[in-house]
Parts: structure tokens; C-alpha cells; sequence
């Protein structure tokens, strides 16, 4: 195994010079960061899966954000985030 990539023995983590790349999809911290944005979007409006994805960056793709939004709680406005179909 190379010393650039290590593979961890947790889900979907891959550390790369002992820096953790990508976090566990059903982590705390990662479902926080969609809901975080999910709040900003104002009365009103909406936001597709893809766009959401498109903001959070790499490691998020619209089918792990409809993933987070199924934990979401009643301060998370999910009705705003809507399919792009």
C-alpha cells in the first residue's frame, strides 16, 4: 500500500498525508454542513439537491444531500430543497 493513500477502516474516509479527505456521510459534522445551508435559504425561495451539492463541494453529490435531508429535524426548512424535476 502506498504512503501517499492510506485507506482507513472506517466508511468512505480516505487519509491522504494523514489528512482526513472525506468525511462519513452519515457523520454529525457532515449532515450539519447541509443543514446549514438549507437554513439560509430565504422564505420563498427554493434549492435543488444538485445545487446544494454544487456548494458543499467535493464529497457531496445531490443524492448524499437528499440522504442528509431525510435526518432533518423541524428547524431545517427541508420543504425548500426540491428535486430538479
Amino acid at each position: 500500500m502506498s504512503d501517499e493513500v492510506k485507506t482507513t477502516r472506517k466508511k468512505d474516509e480516505v487519509v491522504k498525508g494523514g489528512v482526513v479527505a472525506r468525511e462519513r456521510r452519515d457523520s454529525p459534522s457532515y449532515r450539519e454542513r447541509v443543514f446549514e445551508i438549507v437554513r439560509r435559504i430565504p422564505a420563498g425561495r427554493v434549492m435543488t439537491y444538485g445545487q446544494l451539492a454544487e456548494i458543499l463541494g467535493a464529497g457531496y453529490d445531490a443524492r448524499t444531500v437528499g440522504y442528509c435531508m431525510h435526518a432533518a429535524t423541524e428547524d431545517v426548512p427541508w420543504h425548500r430543497v426540491i428535486n430538479a424535476q
